[in-house]
């Protein structure tokens, strides 16, 4: 009787040894050092200024090579930050939290163990690649890159195992889904790496919907079912279509970034289609013999040729290439 009696003072205090432990990990985000590379004008200074002129009421400022060539998702990000007042490391420590708090709440319908969704809470929230240098301490996008997949994943898979309970036990999680997959989408520009697994959870959902719900559901009910499972990719749709529509009406362009859309992604995919029968080393994206030939061929590069080679001098190693995609 004893023991039973301690099993549940122990359950009962519980959540706040959970709160306590969050709150000593915001502690520890607010002591570890951060840096930032601000001499980094594509990247680290790119996105802050980015945010700079969106606290301003600019969208990002005026129109250049540097407006469009990353996500506002990280300065979206610190943007909140500004407007909550609250310090980027606190903020970026919650974020970790939220992802935790959100995985195991999310399979708690299946799992209902207090003591292992405690420890999977913690595993989570003091995960290492939270705490990195390169990943965490550089004011970077990289830094917010870890949380959110953990929302993201942490969604779909709540709405996954709630797809035969009712719609208002559904719905929640389709708009989390749907919201944190769309900021997910515009912290970088290979953000597609995460459709598949989105698309084939989906696909599974509204399968399982109609082959087997059918059955218990009227023609009204199972469409708003299957409707709640695409809410996700209509979200992110919707999310991406509307960036798309700020961008052109501040600079003429509908696309969401100038590195995967418009004619600059389409010239870079040229050059890369141009190279790709000559490269022999992984590291060397655009070959110095590739740009040379492109040159030649085209007048339009022709005309900012000794940019182009300025540009390609300093950015070159010993072999005299340049690695990457220091080139695009």
């Amino acid at each position: 009787m004893h023991t039973t009696l301690s099993k549940k003072d122990f359950s009962r205090y519980l959540p706040f040894l959970l709160l306590v432990m969050t709150v000593f990990r915001v502690l520890a985000g607010l002591r570890i050092p951060y840096m930032i590379l601000a001499n980094q004008r594509y990247d680290d200074r790119l996105l802050f200024e980015n945010a700079y002129d969106l606290l301003s009421g600019v969208w990002l400022g005026s129109y250049d090579s540097y407006t469009l060539a990353k996500g506002i998702g990280y300065p979206l990000f610190l943007v909140l930050a500004k407007k909550l007042c609250l310090p980027y490391s606190v903020l970026l420590s919650l974020l970790q939290a939220a992802g935790a708090w959100l995985f195991v709440r999310a399979v708690s319908v299946r799992w209902q163990n207090p003591y292992g969704q405690a420890i999977l809470y913690l595993l989570l929230l003091f995960s290492p690649i939270s705490l990195t240098l390169l990943v965490t301490q550089r004011l970077y996008r990289m830094a917010i890159v870890p949380g959110m997949v953990l929302v993201v994943f942490s969604s779909i898979i709540g709405l996954t195992l709630r797809k035969e309970l009712p719609l208002k036990k559904q719905l929640p999680w389709a708009f989390l889904t749907g919201l944190t997959l769309a900021f997910f989408w515009q912290i970088r520009e290979d953000s597609v790496w995460i459709l598949p697994f989105i698309a084939v959870m989906t696909v599974w959902n509204v399968g399982y919907v109609i082959l087997v719900l059918h059955k218990k559901l009227n023609t009204k009910a199972l469409l708003l079912h299957c409707l709640t499972m695409l809410l996700p990719l209509l979200l992110l749709f919707g999310a991406n279509t509307g960036v798309s529509v700020v961008n052109r009406i501040h600079y003429g362009v509908f696309l969401n970034n100038d590195r995967t859309e418009g004619n600059f992604a389409e010239l870079m995919s040229l050059l890369y289609h141009l190279d790709s029968n000559m490269r022999t080393n992984p590291d060397i994206w655009i070959s110095r013999d590739t740009i040379v030939r492109a040159e030649a061929a085209s007048p339009t590069l022709q005309q900012i040729q000794p940019l182009l080679d300025s540009y390609t001098e300093d950015w070159a190693t010993r072999d005299g290439e340049i690695p990457g995609d220091h080139f695009s």
